[in-house]
C-alpha cells in the first residue's frame, strides 16, 4: 500500500494551523543554555549519549 504523502502533508499543515504558535515552536525546536561544572557537564553529556533522558 502506497502512502499518500500529499494528503499527509496537507493534514499536518491543517493541524499545525490549529495549534498554539508557542506549542508548535516547542514541538519543532527547543534550546537550553546550561552552566554546569565540569563534573556535572561530563555526567550530563554521558547520560545524553546513553539516551537516558529519552
Amino acid at each position: 500500500m502506497r502512502r499518500d504523502i500529499k494528503k499527509e502533508m496537507d493534514e499536518l499543515c491543517r493541524r499545525a494551523q490549529e495549534m498554539d504558535a508557542k506549542k508548535l515552536e516547542e514541538d519543532v525546536y527547543i534550546c537550553y543554555d546550561l552552566s554546569l561544572c565540569k563534573r556535572c557537564r561530563d555526567v550530563f553529556s554521558q547520560r545524553i549519549k546513553c539516551k537516558e533522558f529519552i
